[in-house]
């Protein structure tokens, strides 16, 4: 798989970045890439997006960059804030916390870390990036030795 950005005349002789992985990491940084005009090439080994999801947290800080990209109400609106947890005192009492989240405030817009699927914000970033996923490439994996010149 392979997605090729358009080069502005301006960043000719930039070099091409090129970003290993289309998961969320791979795709918010051809987000950024694309947003300031830097030539990339985005590559990912598996013919489309993950099926399931290997991670579920989205931690607050990464919710201010994907608010900053504008992917953030998509996000959120798939996911959970609070993360009700229980807990078993050793008397037997129950206890039901993380119901509730903190209110947000200028300093810290996302009090609470977000519970949602890793294909959701996928599925965020590359609708953001306003492509499918990227193309299907002829299979190809890359070796040390493809990147000595760099």
């Amino acid at each position: 798989m392979t997605e090729s950005t358009t080069v502005a005349p301006q960043v000719r002789n930039t070099p091409t970045v090129l970003v290993i992985g289309a998961g969320p990491t791979g795709l918010t940084l051809a987000c950024e890439l694309a947003r300031g005009g830097v030539p990339f090439r985005l590559v990912e080994a598996a013919p489309g997006p993950q099926p399931g999801s290997r991670g579920k947290g989205v931690q607050p800080r990464t919710l201010e960059v994907f608010d900053d990209l504008g992917v953030v109400e998509r996000v959120i609106a798939n996911g959970q804030m609070a993360m009700p947890a229980r807990s078993t005192a050793p008397d037997g009492q129950v206890t039901l916390s993380g119901t509730e989240t903190s209110k947000a405030r200028p300093d810290i817009p996302y009090p609470a870390s977000l519970i949602t699927p890793e294909w959701r914000v996928e599925e965020a970033l590359r609708l953001r990036r306003s492509r499918p996923y990227p193309r299907a490439d002829p299979a190809r994996r890359l070796y040390r030795a493809d990147l000595r010149c760099w």
